[in-house]
């Protein structure tokens, strides 16, 4: 049973009192004074000293703070304390349970699209018999929905799972220990948002696909043509690597992948109406009568005998019933009923003798599965063209492509991005493809048909400092160096106030591309806050800046 101890308070001296729980609850009969009569505001109960005994602390009103040491109470030690008379306590552990174990679950992280999550690590102190457990889910929806992944419990430092791609991300934190004077402490959490290669996304959007199980032949028609121009987009002969295409076949990508997404925005919007597919009917004949319907000249009821008010189906013996459904009573056509959209049929329709319990249609406006899910394969698709694009725009623009070829691939960015936030997709893959076909103009002055960064790694050329990528940046960035002859190189990463914040040297780099990584860390190794950063990458003969922005 729970006991309770009692903080003597606000009138004199006295010793605290200890309530013993029973059966029976408590009582004055059934408690213990113990300690010193002393005049406190609160306190707690823990095993201060490590002896396996409680022991009991009293925070002092006055001059003096207690802990009077268990199993008997009868020693205590005295802590100063300067007219502490305001403490404020609750007990510790879960108040719900009365274990010693508490949780924390985070606010929800918004990515602003589809991303991979990269991993989880986090600054903690564990004293001993204490441990914390971190957990994470993820979603498409503001607001955790049952779409929503289960948590996944990961360790420290751990690669969150592909299966956990999407928009929104949350984690909890479980604390527990055995001893509440000495609690598990978690500083910090980082997650290492990374951004999903265009071959990625889409080939997390065709596993998606394969996943779903579809509940009539439209739906699964309509998921097979999508993944067929998904992966018609992925052949290799148009592609140079994860992130760049071929200049000569490449556009072949954007343009299955404009299929694709109006395959599955279909599938979000729903068919429209096709007819009806069953109906249930009472009969209101006077008597009863053997009744048969008949639809595109096939029985899809009966000869059945139905009584007076009875309900039964008509099924249709295809995929819907006909335009038009004959209903015979004993022999004689007693009713033809409309079965088309151009007629709709709703419940309490009547007809003669029948009338309309309940009707099911194909095609109510409703998506072949759920909507936030059909949002998020496409939002995917158009990510991956809009890197794509991107990308190509970056290499130009680093190579000194032609100024006005890429000023018209800008626009068409621009472009871009207007119908995409306007929902219209297809319209948003034509400008992403217009814009890397201008980024390629922009490289014919090189006369190589790749890009900037492949054909760097393949040609000797000039020093010079690429573009950083991703950018911008969350958790992690590539920043590539092109030398023209073996030499010796630092490259530095500075604040806008001028201060290096970190730094790479290298006494023998080779001649050609060198990729150097950065973690978004500090020269201490902590995570920098986002901001405008420079890099600048110096030689005996050559230097070059650059600008980044970190975003957290």
């Amino acid at each position: 049973f729970l006991d309770i101890v009692y903080h003597h308070a606000g009138s004199g001296l006295a010793p605290q009192k200890i309530y013993w729980g029973s059966a029976t609850g408590y009582s004055d009969a059934n408690q213990s004074e113990v300690g010193i009569p002393v005049e406190v505001s609160g306190g707690f109960v823990a095993d201060f000293d490590f002896d396996g005994n409680l022991d009991i602390f009293a925070n002092g009103v006055f001059s003096s703070s207690y802990v009077f040491w268990g199993p008997d109470f009868t020693s205590n030690v005295a802590l100063p304390v300067n007219y502490d008379h305001h403490g404020t306590f609750r007990e510790i552990g879960n108040v719900y349970t009365r274990e010693y174990e508490e949780s924390y679950i985070s606010s929800i992280f918004d990515a602003g699209d589809v991303v991979n999550w990269g991993d989880i690590s986090w600054v903690d102190s564990l004293p001993q018999g204490t441990d914390i457990t971190v957990q994470v889910r993820s979603g498409d929806t503001p607001v955790p929905d049952p779409m929503w992944s289960d948590w996944l419990a990961l360790s420290n430092g751990e690669t969150i799972p592909g299966s956990l791609d999407a928009r929104y991300l949350q984690y909890q934190a479980l604390f527990s220990y055995t001893n509440p004077s000495r609690l598990p402490l978690l500083f910090e959490v980082s997650v290492g948002e990374e951004e999903l290669s265009p071959l990625g996304l889409k080939e997390n959007v065709l596993a998606e696909l394969d996943t779903l199980e579809p509940q009539s032949k439209h739906v699964a028609k309509g998921i097979k043509k999508a993944k067929k121009h998904i992966e018609k987009s992925l052949n290799p002969k148009y592609w140079l690597d994860e992130t760049h295409l071929v200049c000569k076949k490449g556009k072949k990508v954007f343009q299955e992948e404009k299929k694709a997404v109006k395959n599955l925005k279909k599938l979000c919007q729903g068919e429209k109406c096709k007819g009806v597919t069953s109906l249930s009917l009472i009969y209101h004949g006077a008597e009863a009568g053997l009744i048969e319907a008949i639809s595109k000249k096939k029985t899809c009821f009966g000869p059945e005998l139905v009584s007076p008010e009875d309900t039964f189906e008509i099924e249709a013996v295809d995929e819907k019933l006909g335009a038009n459904t004959e209903i015979w009573v004993d022999g004689s056509l007693d009713e033809e009923i409309h079965t088309s959209c151009s007629k709709p049929l709703e419940e309490g329709m009547v007809f003669g003798d029948f009338e309309v319990e309940s009707v099911d249609k194909i095609g109510e406006g409703e998506g072949g599965f759920p909507s936030e899910l059909c949002e998020r394969l496409i939002l995917m698709l158009v990510k991956a063209d809009s890197i794509l694009a991107r990308v190509a725009i970056d290499d130009a623009i680093a190579a000194g492509g032609k100024e006005k070829e890429i000023e018209k691939a800008e626009k068409e960015m621009g472009k871009a991005e207007e119908d995409k936030a306007k929902g219209k997709y297809h319209k948003a893959i034509d400008h992403y493809k217009k814009a890397w076909e201008h980024a390629c103009k922009a490289m014919k002055s090189h006369k190589h048909s790749h890009n900037q960064m492949i054909w760097e790694t393949k040609t000797e050329h000039r020093t010079t400092l690429l573009q950083n990528s991703p950018n911008p940046v969350t958790s992690s960035t590539r920043i590539t160096l092109v030398l023209e002859q073996p030499t010796s190189a630092k490259l530095a990463i500075y604040d806008l106030a001028g201060r290096v914040v970190w730094e790479f040297a290298s006494s023998s780099l080779t001649s050609g591309m060198n990729v150097v990584e950065w973690d978004c860390a500090d020269k201490d190794g902590r995570p920098v806050p986002s901001g405008v950063y420079l890099y600048k990458l110096e030689t005996g003969t050559f230097s070059q800046t650059k600008k980044m922005m970190v975003v957290r």
